[in-house]
């Protein structure tokens, strides 16, 4: 049940990496989230996406998602590992059953 957010672009500068998403997360306004804790503390579902990647993503220290842009602070850098399991999240957002083979 739910839908697969479709991620249409992923852009990684640095420390931090950029995911451009088919659908919106937010409203405009967004939200930005400096640790799991105050992600946690959240009720938006930009606060829930949050919450979610700190938990999948060793490192990481600044989420920011609005409207359908989520852009994630890895200090050290992003392994393709970090960048799968980030893109992971973000497409099984909406999805309250994982897909069946």
């Amino acid at each position: 049940m739910g839908q697969t957010i479709e991620i249409g672009n992923v852009r990684v500068v640095g420390e931090v990496a950029s995911f451009t998403t088919d659908r919106n997360i937010s409203s405009q306004d967004g939200g930005v989230f400096e640790s799991a804790d105050e992600a946690a503390a959240a009720t938006s579902y930009p606060g829930l996406l949050a919450s979610k990647l700190f938990a999948a993503i060793d490192g990481i220290d600044h989420v920011f998602a609005g409207s359908n842009q989520i852009v994630i602070r890895r200090p050290g850098g992003w392994t393709d590992d970090a960048t799968a399991a980030a893109s992971s999240v973000i497409e099984m957002f909406y999805r309250y059953y994982p897909a069946q083979p």
